[in-house]
């Protein structure tokens, strides 16, 4: 009883996918597929972003948000690791580093 129920459900599943409707728009003209990454000028495809065009933000992109630099990459792919580095080089840490304390002994 239970098989037949499972057979029937498949031919009516093969018999509606088959035969469904197939239709395909018309008056949407096609695009020509360029070369490259959707979405990205095709100026910027080949390389960096254009010199000048794009200043770093004051506060950071999150790691996952677009680059600020308008490349269309995850910031962590393109400039998180080089502004990571300025970061680190402008800052000045202003504590004496710290001598080692004794132990003592129980």
């Amino acid at each position: 009883m239970y098989q037949s129920l499972l057979g029937q459900i498949r031919t009516r599943v093969v018999h509606t996918l088959f035969r469904a409707p197939f239709t395909i728009p018309i008056g949407r003209p096609r695009r020509r597929m360029q070369a490259g990454r959707p979405g990205v000028p095709a100026a910027r495809v080949a390389g960096a972003p254009a010199a000048g065009t794009a200043t770093p933000p004051a506060k950071r992109p999150g790691r996952n948000d677009p680059c600020w630099c308008g490349s269309g990459k995850k910031y962590k792919h393109c400039h998180m690791r080089e502004d990571m580095a300025a970061e680190r080089t402008s800052v000045v840490h202003t504590r004496p580093p710290q001598t080692p304390r004794r132990r003592r002994r129980r």
